[in-house]
């Protein structure tokens, strides 16, 4: 017979209170998935002795999530002290059932108002089955950085998110995914053209002078941005004489970061006669037009 509040092997991470003392990281996700799997067998074992009362809340709990196919918070991936309207999943390897598992939690999560995949390990397959699950009249912040394996497929749909006039997304963050000068032009033409976005943040990415121009389009189009994170790229004088120039005029801008580029390098003069030059975009370079 199976008594669940002597096996040790099932419990070894719980503490008194029947709480795991370990709620992120590793251990964590592997005594959660132990757990998972054996919540059906012990409740179904203690209903069978008639002794229900002997599963643990932890037990029941998951017994539930089971039923209703949903991922569950004590995976070990996504932290008890989350606030409901936030899913916040960071630092998990998302094999494809736990993607089914928290797309159906999604569809089930109408308050739900931040959601993080960041460095999930997700491709464009994963990626674009967790954004066709958002609700998006609720999500106003969505963080997918470090996912550098998702590609022009996926950003081609999230544009479309972006464009989207009953989306409410508003803040975008995007670091580390290699994003690159073309998809941050398509990803611009998106966020002007719904004239929304509050926050981005595209540090890490790749871009150069050209994906520079185009950030800089932004700050001047879009009347809504307030923070714009651009640290850790390849912008070089000429970029960063476009930026200059863009923020002259934009009172309203609170942050903008754009660290640990070349932006002195050899572009001391461009930056300097950018920032006095009233043209937006100089004649003489047709990237855009």
């Amino acid at each position: 017979m199976h008594d669940s509040s002597t096996d040790e092997s099932l419990y070894e991470y719980e503490d008194a209170n029947g709480k795991d003392k370990h709620t992120t990281g590793t251990e964590a996700v592997n005594n959660a998935n132990k757990k998972h799997k054996n919540a059906a067998k012990i409740q179904q074992m203690n209903e069978m002795l008639e002794q229900s009362d002997k599963n643990t809340p932890l037990i029941n709990y998951l017994g539930a999530t089971i039923k209703k196919g949903i991922a569950p918070k004590s995976m070990g991936f996504v932290h008890r002290k989350d606030k409901p309207d936030q899913l916040n999943v960071q630092n998990a390897y998302l094999r494809d059932d736990y993607v089914d598992a928290i797309c159906k939690g999604l569809f089930n999560a109408p308050v739900l108002r931040e959601v993080s995949f960041r460095n999930c390990a997700l491709n464009d397959e994963r990626g674009l089955r967790l954004l066709g699950a958002l609700n998006l009249n609720q999500v106003e912040s969505l963080d997918i950085s470090y996912n550098p394996h998702l590609s022009n497929e996926f950003y081609k749909q999230l544009n479309l998110v972006n464009a989207n006039c009953d989306a409410v997304l508003r803040k975008l963050q995007l670091e580390g995914n290699k994003v690159g000068d073309d998809n941050i032009a398509k990803l611009v033409k998106s966020l002007v053209f719904s004239n929304r976005i509050y926050y981005l943040n595209v540090s890490d990415n790749e871009i150069t002078d050209f994906g520079a121009r185009n950030l800089a389009i932004l700050l001047c189009e879009c009347d809504t941005i307030r923070v714009l994170f651009v640290h850790y790229n390849r912008i070089m004088g000429r970029g960063g004489g476009e930026i200059a120039r863009a923020i002259q005029h934009k009172d309203l801008l609170q942050v903008l970061d754009i660290s640990y580029n070349a932006i002195g390098g050899g572009g001391k003069k461009t930056v300097s006669y950018a920032a006095r030059n009233e043209s937006k975009y100089p004649e003489e370079d047709e990237y855009l037009r």
